[in-house]
């Protein structure tokens, strides 16, 4: 982060603001917090900005898509809370989730277990920052609400605000373990120092939610203290048992990236234990996958130096297994945007999906530590990224979302299409289960 509108450069996955997808990634305000003003979507090839944070969640029989938009007029990190619902036939008319002069930026969507859509963001009430010393009080401001939406009757159930502080509480992301029960895990820094250094530790923290009720209970402090984190995933597999891997840069200094090694904290029995040490080596480890396979095995997948590497069962064995074999199509090794991906666990076995530019990856386990690579989602022409899976029957159905090539493919839209495709996990064939585009 040299600069407000430079690069944040950390080669890990990292949401700043929920802004920030991916490493390298243009920092999202522009200079002097300038970015660029909203503009119609009408004729354009997909229906979500391209810094609208897509998120999206499938049920058996629904789907959801939810975003932030540019109010007109106005600059990011201005946004307004929109969704957009699948019948399972089409797509449904856009609905305000919010609609007023906050920031709200950076939603995660599931389905709860009554079939109601939880819909957790992240909004900032302190004014609209124009420079770049003017960052840290927004950021501060920063606190994370909650909508509960039904999708039949096309009613709001429940709004709320889930944290209350004056730090910034950034970064949601829900969980649904094998109950069916939700948690939110979410990440605390001071100000825009979201990496922690030092003087200002970072920590993350999670919720679990009720149904009944309709609101989050529970909140727990996963880890505290942290500094030089470089991105993280969780899951749960049920209130007692849930697991967060991370990256942490071991000698402070993030101009190497030999020393970012792998960390994982457990939660066992109820309690959380400190950060535990995976890799000790004298190369890059990054983008992790967290997951538990039906038995409630925990399970990490990861990158070192391009190739993906697994960890199931005991993670306090040394052993450290290989996931990618020498197939041909993952040759060129495996990007950074596999930390975008996730693992999807089934009593069929464990399926990983993940972003590889123009394709979304499928790669399906039956037997422990043995991976096959099923192949590749290719619909439509253009980068694509990964949003959600669930397992109806033997069917993976996957959202997912395509971002076009124009101008005879020198350049991509700034607009994204929302999928949902249904993929048969045991006889790989790949079909439409339907969407539209417009």
């Amino acid at each position: 982060m040299n600069k407000l509108g430079g690069d944040v450069n950390v080669g890990a996955t990292v949401k700043f603001f929920g802004l920030g997808v991916n490493p390298s990634q243009e920092w999202p305000f522009g200079d002097n917090c300038t970015a660029r003003n909203n503009q119609e979507s009408q004729g354009a090839p997909g229906w979500v900005p391209a810094d609208g944070q897509l998120a999206m969640a499938v049920s058996s029989t629904y789907g959801a898509a939810v975003w932030s938009e540019l109010p007109a007029g106005q600059n990011r990190p201005s946004g307004d809370i929109k969704l957009r619902i699948w019948d399972g036939n089409a797509w449904g008319s856009i609905i305000d989730i919010t609609n007023d002069a906050d920031a709200d930026m950076a939603p995660s969507i599931e389905f709860d277990g009554q079939g109601n859509l939880v819909i957790v963001y992240q909004r900032s009430t302190e004014a609209l920052p124009t420079m770049v010393n003017e960052l840290d009080v927004f950021a501060n401001g920063l606190e994370l609400h909650y909508v509960v939406y039904d999708p039949i009757n096309q009613i709001e159930l429940a709004i709320g605000q889930m944290t209350t502080n004056s730090n910034n509480d950034f970064g949601p992301v829900i969980k649904v373990d094998s109950n069916n029960n939700l948690h939110v895990f979410w990440q605390r820094a001071i100000g825009t120092n979201i990496f922690g250094n030092e003087a200002n530790r970072v920590s993350i923290h999670t919720s679990s939610w009720d149904s009944i009720n309709q609101n989050w209970i529970n909140e727990e402090t996963v880890a505290d203290n942290l500094k030089f984190t470089l991105g993280w995933s969780a899951d749960s597999f049920n209130d007692d048992t849930m697991l967060v891997s991370l990256i942490v840069d071991t000698d402070d200094d993030f101009s190497t990236n030999q020393d970012r090694e792998l960390f994982h904290i457990d939660k066992n029995n109820g309690i959380w234990d400190s950060p535990n040490q995976l890799t000790n080596n004298a190369t890059n480890d990054d983008a992790p996958l967290s997951a538990f396979n039906s038995n409630g095995d925990p399970v990490i997948l990861w990158r070192q130096n391009g190739e993906v590497l697994q960890k199931q069962g005991d993670l306090s064995d040394p052993s450290i297994l290989a996931f990618t074999s020498h197939d041909p199509i993952l040759d060129d090794g495996i990007g950074l945007e596999f930390g975008d991906g996730l693992v999807l666990k089934s009593n069929l076995g464990l399926a990983a999906f993940w972003p590889n530019s123009t394709k979304i990856e499928l790669t399906s386990t039956i037997e422990q530590n043995n991976w096959t690579h099923l192949g590749q989602i290719d619909p439509i022409s253009g980068a694509q990224s990964m949003h959600n899976a669930k397992l109806v029957g033997t069917n993976a159905v996957v959202a997912y979302s395509v971002r076009t090539f124009e101008n005879n493919n020198t350049s991509l839209s700034d607009f994204v299409t929302p999928m949902i495709q249904s993929i048969n996990l045991i006889s790989d064939e790949i079909f439409i289960n339907g969407f539209e585009s417009n």
